[in-house]
């Protein structure tokens, strides 16, 4: 059962602010997890403390990178999660 959670970020008094950039990082079930899929296959049963280590450090997350402008000294973003799902933004004032 895939649920998606929605928030919506303002962020108010940015009147020294034009534009901001915005990086978004997510992991979930389809940001190449290499740990998760050797799990669905069955594979963790056999696997050393070495092989998970070796597994998570092949995880990545992906990435999206985009400007958004600031309107009215505010800036809203609208993010959607997914269950099973982290999400971390940067935001960059410019």
């Amino acid at each position: 059962n895939n649920k998606i959670i929605h928030y919506n970020l303002s962020f108010i008094n940015l009147n020294k602010y034009n534009k901001a950039i915005v990086k978004q990082y997510k992991i979930g079930k389809d940001s190449a997890s290499a740990y998760d899929i050797a799990c669905e296959l069955g594979l963790n049963d056999n696997l050393t403390n070495e092989d998970v280590k070796d597994l998570k450090a092949l995880s990545t997350p992906k990435f999206k990178i985009y400007e958004k402008e600031i309107i009215d000294n505010s800036l809203k973003l609208e993010i959607n999660v997914d269950s099973l799902e982290i999400k971390y933004i940067e935001i960059k004032l410019k």
